[in-house]
């Protein structure tokens, strides 16, 4: 210790001691002298001075500006802010009123200065931030060789100061350099579309283009912030801003991020940043610089809580199922009457008994709600079919089927049966039943087991309807076609309920269940569900984070809704099970509007308990998703089942204890019982053509949104965005616009209007129209009509068709399957031989409308007019069996058939009515497809090859009377011809398709040939492959042009982007109006950019990656060396991430310092950015990805061959021999 008393500090003392003393000494001499102590009080001071309200503001506001607390020099700690414990209520607005006349500048223990407007709103989070930490050894920069950083830095040396605006980053690092990649993507894609000259200007170009996506680099700006306007400023102005600003911007970035990462700083970032940070700009961007700015500010878009003033859902009294809603029918019965939306049936567990689930109208309230009718006492119904003689040569009587069949139920447990005898009609492919004959109909108990489907006896040889569930005997019996209004007598109440439904009822017999008047359908509730799916790493299981929904409780069924699309809306939010909440999360939520909409969960069991209650209380009729059949739905189920979620099966209508096998989609699909599910990625895939049918593609082409307004964020992405509360925001509004935009997919596809008249044209179920099931459409069609006409149906088939085959056959099977490849088991459409090359003048393109189902017309093909049962054991293909075929045609005077009355319905009703041309025409033209789907129940090979047939005679004998005509036929393709006009002029084209038209429509009186378009330009390469620029002419006059691309290697996706692009930009210069010398001119200048591009690294990554999907899990596959995504996707599936089937594998090829084959050099994108050591095998992608796609293009022209284009691609000639062989086959 130092002894040093000038050192040393002097010891303590206790204030007050002084007078301590001289209270003790008073207090002796009181009692020496023997007096009594008297205490004198003093009068009370008052320690509170009395001042007004603003003077005591004022004086807050002076202590918050003094930092009086001592902290850490030059480190922002602790801060007072010199309010009371009782100065919540403090008036904001004086407050802020004082800061804006100026704050006076920190002081700190040194007493240094520091610069002005810095943020008050310190917390815990920047104190940590804020710390001093241990830095890395500075590495010095030489600007020397460096010069953009040394010219940046002095232009930043020499700019004037703005101010800065305090705004926090909103974005998470990761997702803005995500942004910033697909940005580079678009540019680089837009490269496209510059023109070059010559091989000396595309060097030049590709130097531009360099400078160019510098700047549109700096130029590219998200702006999330509602307080500000987009900020847009050009790099030359950013250069502008002096270096202390910059600075400063840089280190509120760091203090918003991580400490950590300040020695991997760049400044392209920082100058990205500083952007936020600036108040205002006036500058303005070029038209060009715009196109490929990325945009996504959402404070701009309106959030559907804020469009919308919300309806309030009616309260339903407790005792609503108490009474009945009667009404009476025409006959004076009280009846119960709902409208019939949807039907299930268990015929495992609960057989005889179908759900029909509807809307109807309780008693006393003016709103509906949804009910289900439980039709139980369903029998089973089969048919016998007796022998003509027993084996003794006996002859059958009907009496003798009744015995036996009575001998046999004991056997089969059929305790009580009825019977009776009745005539049938038969005209399908069994060729030893009659086509009328007597059958003996058999009727019993549900709960009785069904009879096996090959059943035969001494006196009977088949038996039908073994397997037909009890929804069809309903839906036949009763007409019920699709969803209409349904009467049911002697309705009761459910004592113990099976639904989730308001009202339950029951029907003990199937006959009374009766169609009521036709009316106007009720609008139903919908809802469209949107959930946030991640995959999480460490559980190995997925996770739903985020829930919006959009609901519409008064949606009309048949018309498109004439208001909004929805008037209700709820998101609940939950976070990942490892990842914490961000801090100030609940005081940004509560800034988003009503918190009743957005809803804060603490798990993910907690938010699927709050969905469940929500669709219990809202109780939709439809829910809309986008791959909700698949990935959704099967993700729902899991994590309800993994949580142990009571109540589970509120998620349908039908009350449910176990959960359904896992895999099985229908049974996934069955927990949505008594709910119709609308996905628009199916129904897009029916209606639309599209490259792609995932939802921001869709997005794109029928919303016209475009794609850099969207984010597609991957798993790790969505935990980022987890890190601040402003981009939670983000993540949630993100969320709410994919919602939105499935909402309105659905309408503007017109699905459930669309579905619902397909679904009362067919007569089956319209939960099974929305999910496509187009064969199962024109069963049900066929079987209403075959059963009003009373003909025995076909049984459903459960197993692969097996025909009469010998050896021979088998064998030929054999070497089938292990080629891989399935014969076609009839011949189909008419090909004819193109006239390869590049055409210049128009041609006329003309099809039949619905060639097959007019043919079935035109000559009476059906089952019933065409004796085709013999044929069915002996066919052989060839051209024997397409004679034989064609003497079966029906002459005039044959009745007509089913399938012609049926189809002729179908097309006159398209005459009628509007909004039901596109629902029967997808029916009609449908109808031959179940002819020749192996698995329909309606399958007649011979009917399907006989009406091919009659399409390939009419396509040959069209282009022979068209040659007559003195034109050339160029290519035709099934129903369709392409006829070169060798004219330029389009009205004289049109003029040559009338006359061809109304000469070819002189031969039939159903078949009609029309002018389908006129190609101004078209590439011909070879059957199924073309390319054209279509023409048409407007009412006005005026000419526009459309490209049309059809079999070509750039609509494929197993082809990298690059090689795509390149192949669309040779496209459009050889279907430009360019001189022959102009176009290769241009196609080399940019062949020979491109290799620099490679060789230079500039493609960006997305660009090389090549697409294969899984169309079986990966562990089935048996060989993967030759699959590169097989490959990748067994190596992966060791790791973490788990891909399986219907899932798109994304690879590119590299340099891996081996010798393999380019097969077994393939990686994921994701493993090349982790591993250094790979390159891009530029010389791959050069000779195996551009030069084949560019070949076949060009292989039409004179002035350009194989060979040219591999001297402009940089590559030698002998390195592809192999691809010049293969283009070759």
């Amino acid at each position: 210790m130092n002894d040093n008393p000038e050192s040393s500090r002097p010891k303590r003392q206790k204030a007050g001691k002084t007078s301590r003393f001289e209270a003790l000494a008073k207090l002796k001499k009181i009692k020496t002298d023997g007096t009594k102590h008297k205490y004198e009080v003093e009068p009370m001071q008052n320690v509170y001075e009395e001042v007004s309200e603003q003077e005591y503001t004022d004086r807050v506001v002076k202590r918050q500006q003094d930092n009086w607390i001592v902290d850490d020099y030059q480190i922002d700690g602790y801060v007072e802010d010199g309010r009371e414990i009782f100065d919540d209520d403090l008036d904001e607005e004086s407050i802020v009123k004082e800061e804006k006349k100026g704050r006076g500048k920190k002081r700190s223990r040194a007493d240094k200065s520091f610069d002005e407007d810095i943020p008050s709103n310190r917390d815990i989070q920047k104190m940590f931030a804020n710390m001093p930490v241990k830095k890395k050894k500075e590495v010095p920069v030489n600007l020397d060789e460096d010069d953009i950083l040394d010219d940046l830095i002095h232009e930043l040396d020499n700019s004037s100061k703005p101010e800065i605006l305090k705004t926090p980053q909103l974005i998470p690092s990761r997702v803005t350099e995500k942004i910033k990649k697909e940005n580079q993507t678009r540019g680089y894609l837009e490269s496209f579309s510059t023109l070059l000259k010559s091989p000396r200007s595309s060097l030049k170009n590709v130097s531009d283009n360099k400078n160019e996506n510098n700047v549109l680099k700096c130029n590219s700006t998200i702006d999330f912030d509602k307080n500000h306007d987009e900020i847009i400023e050009t790099s030359e102005e950013i250069m502008n801003k002096p270096k202390t600003v910059i600075q400063k911007a840089i280190e509120q970035e760091l203090f918003d991020e991580n400490m950590d990462d300040i020695e991997d700083f760049d400044f392209e970032e920082a100058i990205k940043a500083e952007k936020s940070f600036v108040e205002q700009s006036e500058l303005s961007i070029k038209k060009e610089s715009i196109k490929s700015e990325i945009k996504i500010d959402f404070e701009d878009t309106k959030w559907p809580i804020e469009s919308i003033q919300e309806e309030e859902q009616v309260s339903l009294p407790h005792d609503i199922s108490s009474k009945l809603p009667l009404t009476t029918d025409k006959n004076g019965n009280q009846v119960f009457r709902f409208f019939y939306l949807d039907a299930f049936e268990d015929v495992f567990k609960q057989p005889g008994i179908v759900f029909l689930f509807g809307k109807v109208k309780p008693v006393n309230v003016n709103a509906y709600v949804s009910c289900c009718v439980i039709v139980k006492n369903i029998e089973r119904r089969m048919f016998l079919l007796p022998r003509n003689s027993t084996s003794k040569n006996e002859e059958v009587k009907m009496v003798d089927v009744y015995n036996e069949f009575n001998n046999l139920s004991d056997q089969y447990q059929v305790r009580n049966f009825k019977s009776r005898k009745i005539t049938k009609k038969y005209a399908f492919d069994l060729p030893d039943v009659a086509d009328e004959s007597e059958y003996l109909e058999i009727r019993y108990s549900a709960s009785y087991p069904p009879l096996p489907i090959d059943l035969s006896g001494n006196t009977f040889s088949r038996v039908f309807g073994t397997n037909t569930s009890f929804l069809e005997l309903l839906l036949l019996d009763q007409k019920i076609k699709g969803p209409c209004w349904l009467d049911i007598k002697s309705p009761q109440l459910s004592s113990n309920p099976m639904s989730w439904c308001k009202l339950e009822i029951l029907c003990l017999d199937m006959k009374n269940v009766q169609l009521a008047p036709i009316a106007s359908p009720p609008p139903i509730v919908i809802m469209t569900l949107n959930p946030r799916i991640t995959y999480n790493k460490k559980t190995r299981q997925n996770e739903i984070l985020i829930i919006s929904c959009l609901v519409h409780t008064h949606f009309p069924m048949d018309q498109a809704p004439s208001t909004h699309l929805h008037n209700q809306f709820f998101c609940a939010i939950s976070r990942p099970s490892n990842t914490p909440w961000p801090p100030r999360h609940q005081e940004e939520l509560k800034k988003c509007g009503d918190s009743s909409k957005i809803i804060k969960m603490d798990s993910e069991r907690a938010l699927l308990t709050f969905f469940l209650a929500k669709l219990s209380k809202i109780d939709p009729d439809l829910i809309i998703g986008h791959d909700i059949c698949s990935y959704i739905l099967t993700t729902l189920v899991n994590r309800l089942e993994a949580n142990k979620i009571q109540n589970w099966s509120k998620i349908g209508r039908l009350r449910r204890t176990l959960f359904p096998k896992k895999g099985k989609f229908m049974s996934e699909k069955s927990v949505l019982s008594g709910r119709l599910i609308c996905d628009t990625q199916i129904s897009a895939k029916e209606l639309i053509k599209a490259r792609s049918y995932d939802l921001y593609s869709l997005s794109e082409q029928i919303l016209n949104i475009k794609e850099n307004e969207h984010l597609n964020l991957s798993d790790d992405e969505v935990s980022y965005m987890y890190c601040s509360a402003e981009s939670l925001i983000q993540l949630i509004k993100f969320t709410i616009m994919d919602t939105s935009c499935v909402m309105r997919l659905m309408c503007q596809m017109n699905v459930l209007p669309l579905a619902l008249q397909i679904t009362k044209i067919a007569g089956n179920l319209l939960s099974r129209t929305l999910i496509g099931g187009r064969a199962e459409r024109n069963e049900y069609l066929l079987l209403h009509a075959f059963n009003e006409k009373g003909y025995i149906l076909p049984d459903k088939q459960y197993k692969k068709r097996t025909n009469n085959m010998d050896e021979n056959q088998l064998i030929e099977d054999d070497s089938i399957k292990k080629n891989g490849r399935k014969k076609a088991q009839y011949l189909g459409g008419l090909v004819l031989d193109p006239k390869i090359g590049f055409y210049d003048k128009m041609i006329l393109l003309m099809d039949f409308n619905s060639l097959y189902p007019s043919i079935i017309q035109e000559y009476n093909i059906c089952f019933t007019t065409v004796s085709f049962r013999t044929l069915q054991a002996d066919s052989q293909e060839g051209d024997d069996e397409v004679a034989e075929l064609l003497k079966l045609i029906p002459n005039q005077m044959v009745a007509r058939g089913i399938l012609p009355a049926e189809i002729k319905s179908l097309v006159d009703s398209r005459r009628e009515y509007n909004l039901r041309q596109t629902a029967l025409k997808l029916t009609a033209n449908s109808m031959y497809g179940c002819l020749g789907f192996t698995h329909s129940r309606f399958y007649a090979k011979p009917l399907a090859a006989l009406i091919t047939a009659k399409g390939r005679e009419i396509l040959i004998s069209t282009k022979a009377l068209v040659e007559k005509l003195a034109f050339d036929v160029i290519y035709g393709d099934t129903d369709s011809l392409m006829i070169n006009s060798n004219c330029v002029d389009y009205d004289q084209v049109m003029k040559i398709g009338y006359k061809i038209k109304s000469e070819v429509n002189k031969i039939y009186k159903q078949v009609e040939l029309d002018i389908d378009g006129i190609f101004k330009y078209m590439l011909l390469l070879k059957k199924k492959k073309y390319a054209a620029v279509s023409i048409s002419k407007l009412p006005s006059g005026e000419f526009i042009t459309k490209e049309e691309i059809k079999g070509l290697d750039i609509v494929r996706r197993d082809w990298s982007q690059l090689s795509q692009e390149a192949g669309r930009f040779v496209l459009r210069q050889i279907l430009s109006d360019q001189a022959p010398e102009e176009r290769v001119s241009n196609i080399c200048a940019q062949l020979e950019k491109l290799k620099i591009d490679l060789d230079e690294n500039k493609v960006p990554l997305v660009l090389l990656a090549i697409s294969k999907t899984l169309t079986k899990a990966p562990q089935d596959y048996p060989d993967s060396k030759a699959l590169p995504h097989v490959a990748i996707a067994q190596r992966l599936n060791k790791q973490s991430i788990k891909f399986k089937q219907g899932d798109t594998i994304s690879y590119v090829v590299c340099e891996d310092g081996t010798n393999l084959p380019s097969t077994q050099r393939v990686y994921h994108v994701d493993e090349l950015k982790t591993n250094t050591a790979l390159k891009i095998d530029v010389k791959y992608y050069l000779s195996q990805q551009i030069h084949p796609v560019i070949a076949r293009l060009c292989s039409p022209l004179e002035d350009i061959d194989s060979k040219m284009i591999a001297e402009h691609l940089g590559l030698i000639i002998i390195i592809l021999l192999f691809c010049t062989n293969l283009l070759g086959e």
